[in-house]
């Protein structure tokens, strides 16, 4: 679900870079879970809509009830409240 975030000097960072796509490069920028990160559009998909789909994505993961069983399971049923 990362894949369209350029890392500090990693191909696409300097690919980025290079492109001046008008970024923020602040080390804030770069943390995944931030309110400030960005993602990168890709042929495919915006930005916008990227972010979308990973927050559906990231909803369904945590909300399956396998997954809850499975932490229920392994840690209990506090920790699957917590999930």
């Amino acid at each position: 679900m990362y894949l369209c975030h350029e890392l500090p000097e990693s191909r696409k960072y300097h690919y980025v870079k290079k492109k001046d796509r008008g970024l923020d490069y602040s080390y804030v920028s770069y943390e995944f879970l931030s309110y400030k990160s960005q993602q990168l559009p890709t042929i495919q998909i915006s930005s916008i809509e990227l972010l979308n789909l990973k927050g559906q994505l990231g909803h369904t993961y945590f909300s399956n009830p396998a997954r809850l069983d499975l932490v229920e399971s392994k840690f209990g049923f506090k920790q699957r409240k917590n999930s």
